[in-house]
């Protein structure tokens, strides 16, 4: 999100999520290194452990992750096989 100097602000840890499997899974993509149509967070390695959240057609950051409620869809995101993209499970 930001590329002078690779710092703590730009690196995030991919949290994937817990539950049940999307119907279509293969596993892992091999090219990418993502868990195909596996739900996930871009979570921040600061210390206040932000997300990456779809708001009104953008992208922003919250302050955590949003579990069991029906805005949880927006940070969550998957790697889609067919496209090779990562997507956002709001929109899907």
């Amino acid at each position: 999100m930001w590329n002078r100097h690779n710092g703590l602000n730009q690196r995030w840890t991919i949290l994937y999520t817990k539950g049940k499997k999307a119907a279509r899974t293969s596993g892992k993509n091999d090219d990418f290194g993502f868990e195909i149509n596996k739900s996930f967070y871009f979570v921040s390695r600061m210390a206040m452990r932000r997300v990456i959240q779809v708001d009104g057609g953008g992208v922003r950051l919250k302050r955590r992750v949003r579990k069991n409620t029906g805005q949880s869809k927006q940070q969550q995101w998957y790697f889609d096989e067919k496209s090779k993209a990562l997507k956002t499970r709001w929109y899907s």
